[in-house]
This record gives structure tokens, sequence and C-alpha cells, in this order.
């Protein structure tokens, strides 16, 4: 659908996209930590593992005290739609605030607080893969947030 008196994108939302996100979470979530990641990034060994030993460092297991939702990189969706009831915390690994109809200018690595919940933004795990200086910038935010 075109909007030509927009000054902004706009995207249709399914109504029901909120089953749809339940429905892709895996984990058991017991420390109550959403992680959002590429679908792209699920789906390589590479980028999983970079993931695993960030969770660790944090003494957090993948399995059973996070949540793991993959998003595809075209894929718009809604933060309200997300499972924030399920969550203290939200990663943002490659999902920007803007794909996440969130109009807010906000930086990575840096944490913000949206309806209760701190959320970090991050690069994809395949660009932290490979980055020195973006795996310090983001152990320096995990350990603002999880040294309390």
């Amino acid at each position: 659908m075109e909007y030509h008196f927009l000054d902004f994108d706009y995207y249709d939302i399914a109504p029901d996209q909120k089953v749809g996100l339940h429905t892709r979470l895996s984990g058991n979530n017991k420390k109550k930590l959403l992680i959002l990641i590429t679908k792209e990034d699920a789906e390589e060994d590479k980028a999983m593992t970079t993931l695993k030993a960030i969770l660790n460092a944090i003494k957090y297991d993948m399995e059973e005290d996070c949540a793991l939702l993959p998003i595809d990189s075209k894929e718009s969706i809604v933060f309200q739609k997300l499972p924030l009831d399920a969550c203290h915390h939200i990663i943002s690994f490659g999902i920007s605030p803007k794909q996440m109809g969130l109009q807010i200018q906000h930086h990575n690595y840096t944490t913000l607080k949206i309806l209760e919940k701190e959320l970090l933004f991050a690069d994809t795990l395949s660009v932290i893969t490979n980055d020195v200086s973006k795996k310090k910038l983001l152990w320096a935010a995990l350990q603002s947030i999880f040294s309390s």
C-alpha cells in the first residue's frame, strides 16, 4: 500500500503478529533475557558459536536462561508485540529500532529503557564475530547491564 502524503516508511503489520512471534521463540528463558537475532545469523554456525560465547561470559546458558527470537532482516515488527511479558532485558543483534517500529535515534552498544525493559542494540553476530573493537564495545555494554 502506498501513501504519498507520509514522509516516512509505512509497513503493514499482520494483526496476529504477536502470536506468530511467540511461536518462533526457543529456549526456556529462566533469566528473562530476550535475544533478537537475524534469521541469517540463526542459521550460521559461526554466529551461533559467538552468541554462546557471549552468553557464557555473562554466565547465561542459551537454551536454559534465554529466549531466542530469529527475525528476517527484511521483516518489520512492532516492539509492543514482542513477548515483553517474558523478559526483563532485550539484546538485539542486527535488528534496528526502526525495524521494530521505534522512532528513536539510538547508538549501538548503549542501553536504554522502554516500557520498563532494558534494551541493548548491537551489530549482527556475523559482524561482531569478525571485529574485535565491536566485541569490546559489546562486552562493556553487557557488563553495565549484568554486573549488578
